[in-house]
């Protein structure tokens, strides 16, 4: 049966509105607005629910959430009466979301799991992986990684099955964060860049150019920031001639924050303004607050206290109204930094326990969501024979074993780069003060090193990263097969390795050192690739006055530019300069 040509009209004009959705969701609620009243007019169901769906996302988008609520819900009852399941399946999915980012995360989620089972009864293979993504966005927001990762697995092989190229590249691009998140940098660049290089011959413009913009943040998190700043600058040029501001706005935030940390506070202070002005343009208030907050970082790190606050405070009133409980944290701990820098102790401690407190309900939210979304996932009820019940345990405990090995996994990518094998410079740090701390209690020598490889940007240009990547690993390699079993070794980044060495003074540390800088200047570095020469610099520190391990490294590393200002090539002890008295 042919639809009148007034339906066709309206479905057309709500296809249009609902593609506008991301990129400027003022428009789309404008269009889906105009659209509404016509369906209205004419008493077209559908056309309705689908107006009214497109109007609830965009009020989300620009933090509307009472009314985007009501507006879904609404769509939702419209679409059962009419048996369309489907859609009405598409609409929890969009509920769910609003109440994810609207902060009710464990609503989102009992939402989010209905509209998965609603998807698989259906035997809808799409809608059960964009199901799947959303939880996982859900189980992200409450820091649930190792779940959240799960499902995005899980969307990624119902993506890749279906063929549904761009999905699936947005959902490696999300795994990417996790990884970002977990503060495991090098594997979300790993993760990141193989979505950057899939996305070559793509027409998906917006996910490519979020993938820059993460491996930008990567590249920032690891102190890299001329890559992060090229990374983040590509990004945002392919999104400003695609006309999307908001995530424009996004991509100006990082470059801030990248210029901040260079010291280029101007430069800095402009752009975080710019991307400020863009969120009120469009509406992003959620996105405000998180602009607010590192601008307000910006003025605490170059003294101006009073800006400080007042900017930290209009980050707070907008976090408050969007309910954004995770940068209300962040903003309270700041603003508790920034009156005590003022000596307004009494501020200064309002805020910290506000902090405390939204942090105490962060946690108790996450947990309620994990609690609520089990109950609902696995609907373990009393009542249930001891047969279903020893079923659902059965599932239970397989569950639980995945997640076991999941976590696992998680917590050895955690702590290990990813290309070496080698602790990662993160968890480095932990085992460093704890070493630190056991010499010092103990009264035991600890000595430091930090090496570096010599000349690696050369290698890099003249053979090629991959050649490059070659001898991280095999440098890596002869570490692993010269240094003790109570040693510690790690990547620090790039081309660096640092080491701690328990129970060693300087000449132990320097006897390992100097084994393994000759085995790398002896290793024949040709079966790699032709004319291939590798040496290594090493610095080493046994100072354990020095107040921290962390000085301890900063203080091997200033051996270490001796070593590279004299020929490279060498291992140099640290030496404390003596102070002539005049």
């Amino acid at each position: 049966m042919k639809r009148p040509l007034a339906h066709t009209d309206i479905d057309e004009q709500n296809n249009e509105a609902w593609q506008t959705r991301n990129a400027d969701p003022k428009k789309a609620i404008k269009l889906a607005s105009v659209v509404l009243k016509q369906a209205r007019a004419i008493n077209y169901p559908k056309g309705i629910a689908d107006s009214l769906h497109t109007i609830g996302f965009g009020q989300a988008r620009i933090s509307d959430y009472i009314n985007a609520r009501m507006n879904a819900n609404e769509a939702i009852e419209i679409y059962r009466d009419i048996k369309d399941r489907v859609n009405e399946q598409k609409v929890l999915n969009t509920l769910g979301t609003i109440e994810g980012i609207s902060g009710n995360l464990s609503e989102s989620i009992i939402i989010l799991d209905k509209a998965l089972k609603l998807a698989e009864k259906l035997d809808e293979k799409l809608a059960v992986a964009t199901a799947y993504h959303n939880l996982a966005i859900a189980y992200g927001e409450l820091g649930d990684f190792d779940v959240s990762l799960e499902y995005y697995l899980q969307a990624l092989e119902l993506y890749e099955e279906l063929g549904e190229t761009e999905s699936a590249h947005r959902t490696l691009q999300n795994i990417g964060v996790i990884h970002i998140n977990l503060e495991n940098y090098d594997e979300a660049l790993t993760s990141l860049l193989k979505t950057a290089e899939l996305l070559k011959n793509t027409t998906d413009k917006e996910t490519t150019a979020l993938a820059y913009i993460n491996i930008g943040r990567s590249y920032s998190k690891l102190e890299q920031y001329d890559q992060a700043l090229n990374y983040l600058n590509n990004g945002y040029n392919i999104l400003k001639d695609m006309g999307s501001y908001l995530n424009m706005s996004y991509a100006l935030g990082e470059l801030g924050i990248v210029y901040m940390k260079q010291g280029r506070y101007d430069k800095a202070q402009n752009i975080m303004q710019k991307s400020i002005g863009i969120k009120l343009e469009y509406g992003d208030y959620s996105g405000l607050a998180e602009s607010y907050y590192n601008l307000g970082r910006l003025y605490l790190v170059i003294d101006k206290i009073d800006l400080a606050i007042e900017t930290f405070l209009k980050a707070l009133q907008l976090a408050s109204d969007a309910k954004a409980k995770l940068h209300l944290k962040h903003i309270n701990k700041e603003l508790s930094t920034a009156y005590e820098e003022l000596g307004d102790y009494k501020n200064a401690l309002k805020h910290l326990r506000n902090h405390l407190q939204v942090r105490k309900e962060l946690f108790e939210d996450a947990n309620s969501g994990r609690t609520q979304a089990m109950l609902t996932k696995h609907k373990i009820a009393q009542s249930e024979k001891d047969r279903e019940i020893v079923r659902r345990n059965t599932e239970l405990n397989i569950a639980n074993e995945r997640l076991q090995l999941l976590t696992k996994e998680l917590e050895r990518q955690a702590k290990e780069d990813s290309l070496t094998q080698l602790y990662n410079r993160r968890y480095f740090d932990k085992i460093l003060e704890k070493e630190y701390g056991r010499s010092k209690r103990y009264l035991k020598n600890m000595s430091v090193m930090i090496c570096d490889i010599d000349d690696f940007k050369q290698v890099n240009d003249r053979f090629s990263h991959q050649i490059g990547d070659k001898v991280l690993i095999k440098v890596a390699e002869v570490f692993k097969e010269n240094i003790r079993e109570n040693d510690t070794i790690a990547r620090f980044g790039g081309e660096e390795f640092v080491a701690v060495f328990p129970e060693s003074d300087s000449q132990k540390a320097y006897s390992i050192c100097e084994r393994i800088r000759l085995s790398i200047e002896n290793y024949p570095w040709h079966k790699i690739e032709p004319n291939l020469k590798v040496t290594v610099s090493l610095g080493i520190c046994d100072d354990t006055s020095l107040g921290s391990g962390e000085t301890m490294i900063s203080r091997a590393d200033d051996a270490l530019y001796e070593v590279k200002n004299s020929g490279k090539n060498n291992v140099k002890i640290w030496q404390a300069k003596e102070v002539s008295v005049a």
